[in-house]
């Protein structure tokens, strides 16, 4: 699942503002029930800290929030039709790279994407 995808389909699917960020998404049912639709919680990002530790990062308001679902189907045919439209992969957004691990000291290291090997270019699924 692409989070970044799932952004742009709750923005497209329920006419959400463009400055609109999620900052919360969780499946639905919670275990042991199959997960079968994604709740992103989110609000419109007017402004952002300007300084100290949080300095860049978006100042999200909880009186302006609100949660969308997707299903795990919808969401699924949305990025079928997504690669086709762009030719990229979806699960790496077309930047041939994925999160391999993090660490809070050594940082992020990325690896090429598991679905289109590096590539950038969506694969045919049959």
């Amino acid at each position: 699942m692409n989070v970044k995808l799932l952004e742009k389909q709750a923005k497209e699917k329920f006419s959400l503002p463009e400055n609109w960020e999620w900052f919360r998404w969780e499946t639905l049912p919670h275990p042991p029930a199959n997960h079968t639709f994604v709740k992103l919680t989110g609000c419109p990002i007017t402004e952002r800290y300007k300084s100290g530790k949080r300095k860049g990062r978006p100042k999200y308001s909880l009186a302006t929030s609100m949660s969308v679902t997707i299903t795990l189907a919808e969401h699924e045919a949305y990025l079928l039709a997504w690669e086709k439209e762009t030719g990229q992969c979806s699960a790496c957004t077309g930047s041939g790279e994925e999160l391999e691990r993090w660490h809070h000291i050594d940082g992020t290291k990325m690896r090429p994407c598991g679905k289109c090997n590096g590539s950038k270019k969506a694969t045919v699924r049959g």
